[in-house]
């Protein structure tokens, strides 16, 4: 790494959009899918700059994995609002690297934050390679003007029984340039599990999910559901073919209607 990407590694990415009509949908709020989908174009944004991106990964045989994701929001935009994203290196927490984010509005007034955490694995044998192998990671602080947030957690399965809610064959749309189902889809998928009186009656408040196989076309993803509180839901996503889990995610929400 030269002298100048020394200086970037510190640096916070900032990427602003506008809330189109198909990612307001029917609450006339962003929704949660095209929020993570911001988030990682963002993300990739920036790796780019460091060096790190998708073409370079692509060169070293090497590619980014999104593992966990944590986000919080007080609220969210609505249809044609601005939405500024801001993304920082957050360190390394064993094979982990730690991105966050924040969420504001046009007036620099917080919609809400995220934090994330990747792996870097070997693009044929779909092994981790250490990240502190990249400076700018190893040598990461987070901004003293910045939150400082957790890194994402480990979601623990509850015990007794959960409810089949839907099944989903992953299609074209669904797979992204590395051949495998992008992480917005997933969340995309459980919410449309959920009716759209339930969208319009209810806020999420918090999001935590964990990615924890690949899944690629025409395998059949069963969504599983099981409250755990009032306003607290668990979302588990299993492949019909070897009953292994794919996703764990747990939803905190409130009624505001």
């Amino acid at each position: 790494m030269n002298g100048n990407n020394q200086e970037k590694f510190i640096k916070v990415w900032r990427e602003t959009y506008k809330v189109t009509w198909d990612g307001a949908g029917a609450s006339g709020r962003l929704g949660l899918p095209h929020l993570t989908s911001y988030m990682q174009e963002t993300a990739w944004h920036h790796a780019q700059s460091l060096g790190v991106g998708f073409e370079a990964n692509k060169q070293d045989n090497r590619a980014w994995a999104l593992m966990r994701m944590e986000i919080w929001t007080e609220r969210l935009p609505g249809w044609e609002e601005s939405l500024t994203v801001e993304t920082w290196p957050a360190g390394i927490e064993g094979f982990l690297a730690l991105r966050n984010f924040r969420f504001l509005d046009h007036e620099n007034q917080p919609y809400g934050r995220a934090a994330t955490a990747w792996l870097i694995i070997d693009a044929e044998t779909r092994r981790p390679r250490r990240p502190d192998a990249f400076e700018y990671l190893s040598k990461a602080v987070v901004p003293a003007d910045k939150p400082v947030m957790p890194a994402p957690r480990k979601i623990k399965t509850p015990e007794g029984n959960l409810l089949k809610v839907i099944s989903k064959k992953v299609s074209y749309s669904d797979i992204d340039m590395h051949g495998h189902v992008n992480n917005s889809r997933y969340i995309g998928w459980f919410l449309d599990a959920l009716p759209t009186s339930w969208h319009l009656n209810n806020q999420i408040g918090h999001l935590c999910i964990n990615f924890l196989q690949e899944t690629f076309e025409n395998e059949v993803i069963d969504i599983y559901f099981k409250e755990l509180a009032e306003g607290e839901l668990f979302v588990q996503g299993m492949r019909e073919a070897d009953n292994k889990t794919i996703f764990t995610a747990e939803l905190n929400f409130t009624n505001h209607r």
